[in-house]
């Protein structure tokens, strides 16, 4: 999973940024899924969709501090993930906002599952 990880680490445009969450998420949530023997890409997909259109900013500032410790090994990746969730807590409006950054559907609702699924 950390190629997906490292992705977010090049990515600098906002619709840029909210695929690579979308992407990392996705992967995240289909690995916790094959672990369970419930592997299903297309529900992993919907529940990440859901999860991005309703992240808020604190909530998306603690997720990059996670994702950083799991990133450790990738120095440049795990500081580009700190600083990140550092910009959004400087940020007092953003911080105390309840309101989705990626609610719109122009950040989500373009992806989509084809092919055949081997469980």
């Amino acid at each position: 999973m950390g190629t997906y990880f490292e992705f977010f680490h090049k990515v600098k445009a906002s619709d840029e940024i909210s695929t690579a969450l979308m992407m990392i998420r996705f992967y995240e949530i289909l690995n916790e899924r094959r672990s369970q023997n419930k592997l299903h890409p297309a529900l992993a997909l919907k529940e990440a969709q859901k999860w991005l259109r309703t992240i808020t900013y604190s909530e998306l500032s603690n997720w990059y501090l996670e994702l950083s410790e799991i990133m450790k090994d990738n120095s440049g990746c795990s500081q580009d993930l700190r600083d990140e969730a550092n910009l959004i807590r400087r940020d007092r409006a953003k911080i105390e906002s309840d309101k989705p950054p990626d609610a719109d559907l122009y950040h989500w609702a373009g992806f989509t599952i084809t092919g055949k699924v081997n469980p």
